[in-house]
């Protein structure tokens, strides 16, 4: 259980990363919704954007979201190291039904979870003509990744390339919503089935593609999209 000082106290430093307050902080930002306590979950959320903000002087009119966006990449990544750890040590059972789909699960939920903010952060910057205000990270955390896509779309409705990306995205996304609709023992079931498993991978890679030409789209002539990179 992490307190609001915890997801801001190690901010940078190496307790940030072994406390696992990091991962809490991230969670927070991408992908929470408050059952109980209201006041004291926006509490948080503002003390958390105050830290991602505290460059904002001198940049009032071009401020760009750099160290939240890398964190958000940095946690992506992550994400993925700890499920190459996990199955570090078992080289031979690539055809586990359990790590098939857990492979699964992270290349729909995961991504989705990571990169809907991406693409908003991105989408923000356009916008805003390059100067993403604190309220619009705000509204982010607030917004389902699912409805993150949706509204990109709304916002760039001038850019059709951006939209049919978006619905792809979301076609696919509805088919693994569909899929994964299931009991655990269902779905390893079927992924014990090596047709099967292979069918969902290539779904998985094909989202993946989709998502990566979604965030190429929107970073074409963005300042902020290098940061994803460099």
């Amino acid at each position: 259980m992490h307190t609001v000082e915890d997801l801001t106290k190690n901010f940078g430093k190496p307790a940030d990363d072994t406390e696992n307050t990091f991962t809490a902080r991230m969670l927070l930002m991408l992908e929470s919704t408050p059952i109980l306590g209201e006041t004291a979950y926006g509490h948080a959320v503002d003390r958390v954007i105050d830290i991602y903000w505290r460059n904002y002087r001198g940049h009032e009119t071009d401020y760009l979201p750099i160290i939240l966006l890398n964190d958000i990449v940095r946690y992506w990544r992550i994400v993925l190291l700890n499920y190459e750890a996990k199955n570090f040590a078992d080289v031979g059972a690539a055809g586990d039904p359990d790590r098939r789909l857990r492979s699964y699960k992270l290349r729909f939920s995961r991504c989705m979870t990571c990169f809907s903010a991406v693409a908003y952060l991105l989408a923000a910057t356009t916008l805003a003509d390059g100067n993403v205000s604190r309220e619009s990270v705000v509204r982010m955390v607030r917004t389902r990744p699912l409805d993150r896509m949706v509204l990109i779309a709304r916002w760039l409705k001038r850019r059709p390339l951006v939209g049919q990306r978006i619905d792809e995205l979301l076609e696919l996304y509805s088919a693994f919503l569909q899929e994964t609709n299931a009991s655990e023992d269902e779905l390893l079931r079927r992924f014990g089935r090596l047709a099967h498993r292979r069918a969902r991978s290539r779904e998985g890679a094909r989202f993946g593609q989709k998502m990566f030409e979604l965030v190429e789209e929107l970073g074409r002539d963005n300042p902020l999209y290098r940061y994803v990179v460099v």
